[in-house]
């Protein structure tokens, strides 16, 4: 059965004394109609009877506050006011030309805020925000919803500014409850955040243990208790914040309390009656999959990514971060550069893809951090404003030191933020965009790309960073995939590493499979331990890891300073590095327990304990590192909502002469270590510049299809090859015969045993290993000799009671 809808708004508009409501329940209801024919298809968006109901509540509202006021415009300001909230920006202009078409000729009146607004003006200045006129209307809007809403949700993209949007209006009307408002809505805000889908369904809404046949309370279930204990004797707001994914497994126990009556239904029969000072409220990026039993009975509020542009990021960091190292005029000139090329900078970093993405404001952030993070690492020193109030324009002969050490500054962010989370390809592009853009502020060298240089601020100059390379020297005693050998790479990725976490800000490497992610990350850490005073934990997530277990290991490696209260060691900071971050198994709903344990400990500060439902653990002192790996295969994709909280940085696939250099310095260093034989010692070179060409061969000529997906090479296979070539000794491989036939044997095992066709091992015997014997191993060389005789196999099994230390290849024959 559909309801009468224009019926029922007639009746209620009746009860509220409009005269007109027979006409005006018909105009609201064809403006439903409307809307849901016209508008853009959203997830959030509900024409239903929930949202004719918000409407009318308003209606009501506004008809006993301003009775005076022509019935027509009462009624276009309770639809405007219940329906722009939840609009994405492109639907707006539909929905006013709707509304223009059924009230021609009226105009839209605007509501004044005479205590709201200063009181959020009041908040934002004390934050140091920046007052862009769409975020502020986002926030009335918000608070206009609260009104007519039990339950809100605040709708949009990472990085919009909901929790601030929440938090403002928090203060606002605490500043008006301090300013003895006689708005019933000026009362204190107190408010209770939960992740949801950090805890299990269980330590959420509470467990009957069946051992005992006790009742235990979750989380929700203890804040709703308390709240509605303390609300007995005061008319202060509640806030029970979701700041979490929602989806059908936990919410849809929710669907009483959201409904007029807000009872909270517990398993074990309790029910527990939410006074109307409490809401509910929801912070998500979208609502994909929310049923529509959710949707239709909380109020909408979307905060569409226009409404806080990059430029609030910008002139909040100035006046909080860049006023501490730079004076008025210089401050200016700095931030000028940020006006006129971050734009640039943004409109190329959307045109192309990236590994991992953090979104728009996570790149300008981070850029911004950088900029702060090297003046603060490298002690810099910026030029101080002439004396008096005399104003010298910024391109005046005696700014050219300071103009060259911001432009140093800023060029060096803007690449390792814009561009340094793009992969090989896309380097080249933004090279090229890079040296036309900034070519006016900063002498680029013509050589190389700019991601080989780094800024020397003696100097004013851009140096290569391999005069930052450190000569490598083999140690048998390190285990083979932690051997580190220095290239280009490695010191950059090490140095930004260090700078940003000198600064405290957290870092994530992400890239291909074997490019060195978890190594450069290690090393970086280890070797800056006792410099930076930091206390390192190393965690290693699977595709079995569960929030449980993730706050588990954290808990066990920080200090209890309180009993409320986590930290690190006195004197230190704990950095908590988290190798294969995207590994985690996806719930039925996309949702990821794990990462959403780390984002509510990075984004709030802590997290509730697992023993003591309700009880909230501060951590302090611990910045969180993290690698990954491209979300396919076993791994998944990150919430935007995590990432942005990084810098993200793009660890590029290895270059041939870098591949060669790394496992020639490894191959070279071990045979010299263990006295091989000259003829083997020279034949190291050419040993792995032929495993190079063959694994460059066999990846582009034996691609993945669907009878074999399993044809996938990374640079571990490389690795493997070169680890195997290390496992004899030299009264076995005393001859340049025995070397060829031990670098053919293991390319075999490592590349070759992949195949599973007799047609693709026939190219890899015949045309690739054979072509590659005979141009780089003296000799004469047949394919009879290695591929059709007996097998060619070399291996360390036959010597069964063998110490493990003492086990090492021989050539194994039949």
């Amino acid at each position: 059965m559909v309801p009468d809808y224009a019926l029922i708004g007639e009746i209620r508009l009746f009860s509220y004394g409009y005269r007109k409501a027979r006409a005006l329940a018909q105009k609201m209801v064809m403006t439903f109609k409307l809307s849901s024919e016209q508008l853009s298809s959203q997830d959030h968006y509900d024409f239903g009877m929930r949202a004719l109901k918000s409407i009318l509540v308003m209606a009501g509202d506004l008809k006993r506050s301003q009775p005076d006021v022509e019935e027509d415009l009462t009624l276009i300001v309770a639809c405007n006011d219940s329906n722009l909230p939840k609009f994405v920006a492109e639907d707006i202009p539909l929905f006013r030309g709707i509304m223009t078409d059924l009230f021609p000729g009226v105009k839209f009146p605007e509501r004044e805020y005479d205590e709201l607004y200063p009181a959020m003006m009041k908040d934002m200045d004390e934050k140091s925000l920046i007052e862009i006129d769409s975020w502020v209307k986002k926030g009335i809007q918000f608070y206009e919803t609260l009104i007519v809403r039990h339950g809100v949700m605040l709708v949009g993209a990472t990085g919009t500014g909901k929790t601030e949007t929440r938090n403002c209006i928090a203060n606002a009307l605490n500043t008006m409850a301090q300013n003895e408002s006689e708005n019933p809505m000026a009362r204190n805000v107190n408010q209770f955040v939960i992740n949801p889908k950090s805890i299990m369904m269980h330590e959420l809404y509470g467990i009957l243990d069946v051992m005992t046949n006790e009742w235990r309370d979750g989380v929700l279930a203890v804040i709703a208790k308390n709240c509605v204990r303390a609300s007995e004797g005061s008319n202060e707001h509640r806030w029970i914040v979701f700041d979490g994914p929602v989806d059908t497994l936990w919410i849809e126990s929710l669907n009483s309390v959201l409904d007029d009556s807000k009872p909270l239904c517990l398993d074990s029969g309790e029910r527990i009656k939410l006074p109307d000072t409490i809401h509910m409220l929801f912070e998500v990026q979208d609502l994909a999959v929310a049923s529509p039993a959710t949707v239709s009975r909380c109020g909408m509020v979307y905060v569409d990514t226009d409404d806080l542009p990059w430029e609030a990021l910008l002139g909040k960091w100035a006046k909080t971060q860049l006023s501490q190292h730079a004076q008025p005029q210089c401050l200016e000139f700095i931030v000028s550069l940020f006006q006129r090329f971050v734009p640039e900078g943004v409109d190329w970093f959307e045109k192309h893809s990236v590994l991992i993405s953090g979104g728009t404001m996570n790149v300008v952030q981070s850029c911004l951090d950088l900029f702060t993070a090297m003046i603060r690492s490298e002690k810099l020193n910026l030029m101080a404003d002439p004396e008096g109030e005399t104003v010298i324009p910024p391109d005046d002969a005696l700014f050219r030191e300071r103009n060259e050490m911001c432009g140093l500054l800023f060029s060096f962010s803007f690449i390792w933020s814009f561009g340094g989370n793009v992969d090989s390809a896309q380097q080249e592009s933004f090279d090229t965009f890079t040296r036309d853009l900034l070519e006016n502020i900063v002498r680029f060298p013509n050589h190389d790309t700019l991601y080989d240089f780094f800024p020397e601020f003696a100097t004013r100059q851009f140096v290569r960073w391999d005069t930052k390379m450190s000569q490598f020297k083999y140690e048998p005693g390190v285990a083979f995939f932690d051997i580190l050998v220095p290239t280009v790479d490695t010191v950059r990725f090490s140095y930004l590493t260090k700078v940003l976490l000198q600064n405290e800000k957290p870092v994530l490497f992400s890239g291909q499979t074997g490019v060195g992610k978890s190594v450069i990350m290690t090393d970086c850490l280890m070797s800056n331990k006792d410099t930076l005073s930091l206390a390192v934990v190393v965690f290693q997530f699977s595709a079995q890891t569960s929030a449980e277990r993730t706050q588990e290991l954290i808990e066990s490696k920080l200090k209890a300073k309180r009993k409320h209260i986590l930290g690190a060691p006195p004197g230190r900071k704990v950095v908590l590095f988290i190798d294969d971050l995207n590994m985690p198994a996806l719930e039925v709903f996309g949702a990821s327990p794990p990462i959403e344990i780390l984002r509510q400990m990075m984004g709030n500060g802590g997290f509730y304990d697992r023993k003591i439902a309700g009880f909230w653990k501060e951590v302090q002192d611990v910045t969180v590192v993290a690698a990954a790996g491209p979300p396919e295969g076993g791994r998944n994709p990150v919430s935007k909502r995590l990432t942005r909280m990084f810098h993200l940085l793009q660890i590029p696939n290895l270059s041939d002469e870098s591949m060669k250099r790394i496992f020639t310095s490894i191959l070279s260093g071990f045979l010299d270590a263990h006295n091989f034989n000259r003829e083997v010692k020279d034949l190291a070179k050419n040993m792995i510049v032929g495993s190079v060409e063959l694994f460059q061969r066999i990846k582009e000529d034996l691609r993945p299809r669907p009878a074999t997906p399993h044809y996938t090479y990374n640079l571990r296979d490389l690795a493997k090859v070169c680890q195997g070539l290390m496992q004899v000794i030299p009264r076995v491989c005393n001859n340049g015969a025995a070397a060829t036939r031990l670098w053919v044997h293991e390319n075999m095992r490592c590349l070759h045993d992949r195949l599973t066709n007799a047609t693709d091992r026939r190219f890899f015997t015949e045309e690739v290993v054979m072509d590659v014997l005979k141009r780089l191993f003296p000799g004469t060389h047949s394919h009879e000799e290695y591929f059709e005789k007996d097998p060619l196999i070399w291996g360390d099994f036959m010597r069964m009671g063998a110490a493990e230390k003492a086990v090492s290849y021989t050539h194994l024959t039949l």
